[in-house]
């Protein structure tokens, strides 16, 4: 996963979270940035979705996220 690297690229990955089947956060904590999105949500008998997680460089195998 690689960051938005200008405006346009940014647009573009707002405008795959439409609130119906796919969500998008931003999560900070103690000045430190991360998202996590939630993707491909099924509502019905079966309920289910794909939850991913991105942090940055230097941050990883801290269970942070």
């Amino acid at each position: 996963m690689q960051p938005p690297r200008d405006a346009d690229a940014f647009a573009g990955c707002l405008a795959r979270y439409d609130d119906l089947a796919n969500h998008g956060f931003v999560v900070e904590s103690e000045g430190q940035l991360a998202s996590a999105n939630l993707t491909n949500v099924v509502l019905g008998a079966f309920r289910s979705g794909h939850l991913g997680d991105c942090d940055f460089s230097g941050h990883e195998r801290r269970g942070l996220m």
